[in-house]
């Protein structure tokens, strides 16, 4: 092998390591964002420190959701998608609702086709009390992405913590060796819980959504900040890249001895 293909080899090695695993922040701004346009809430943007307020009214849920610039997988072991941001519950405490979803098709779109486009999405979201957490898998056939009679939720692996207005919150989606989808959840950086649901084959994401829910009581005021989605490929990519930088070092220390 000549130097300067085990060079480029080394090289092509270590781009790729690098680019395994990408972070996707979700860009907040009123361009990128798609909400329910109705009396159930408001939403402010606050593009400049990339963070949103959702206000939603004590009779019911206020929504908002953006389509991912990419698509991201839990397909094979090795893969997992961390779905992470801050939270700040600036008024009275009802609970939200976050997670990722397959479009099915058919994106979000603004206003009042929220529900429509979204009839048809499955995912699995994450319900955060003032108290305590668990995690909900929707199949996306019922017609309703947070509330529909297809979602299953799992009462058996829960958090509970002290009460909290804020914190940190990060949902890990990743393959066990069933290929089914878990979800580990995480409150200002440890695990609360683990949880799987059976998706027969891993799942794939394009859309993230949020809920305000008010539980029918005062209004309720939440904002998220700093939110992004990291995603790790196929650990078949480390393996053969590790490889190919192996033999690339192998050469050129062997060209050095002589």
């Amino acid at each position: 092998m000549k130097p300067y293909l085990s060079s480029k080899l080394i090289l092509a090695g270590i781009a790729s390591l690098l680019t395994v695993t990408s972070t996707h922040a979700v860009i907040i701004d009123g361009g990128d964002l798609t909400y329910v346009s109705n009396t159930n809430g408001t939403l402010d943007v606050d593009a400049g420190n990339d963070a949103v307020t959702m206000d939603a009214n004590g009779s019911s849920y206020y929504t908002f959701g953006a389509n991912l610039s990419d698509t991201l997988s839990v397909m094979s072991a090795g893969e997992s998608v961390t779905l992470s941001m801050n939270f700040n519950q600036t008024e009275g405490f009802g609970l939200f609702r976050v997670g990722l979803f397959n479009s099915g098709g058919t994106p979000l779109e603004d206003g009042s086709a929220f529900n429509a486009s979204a009839s048809n999405d499955a995912g699995i979201f994450v319900i955060v009390r003032q108290t305590s957490s668990d995690t909900t898998y929707e199949t996306g056939t019922d017609g309703d992405m947070f509330f529909g009679s297809d979602r299953t939720t799992d009462t058996t692996n829960t958090g509970s913590y002290s009460n909290t207005l804020n914190g940190a919150l990060s949902i890990t989606y990743f393959l066990d060796e069933s290929s089914n989808v878990n979800v580990t959840v995480a409150l200002n950086g440890s695990d609360l819980y683990t949880t799987g649901f059976t998706t027969t084959g891993g799942m794939t994401f394009d859309t993230i959504a949020f809920v305000n829910d008010s539980s029918g009581t005062a209004a309720k005021s939440i904002t998220f900040s700093n939110v992004s989605i990291n995603a790790i490929p196929e650990a078949s990519d480390f393996a053969l890249w590790g490889g190919i930088l192996c033999v690339g070092l192998l050469v050129r220390l062997r060209k050095a001895r002589r």
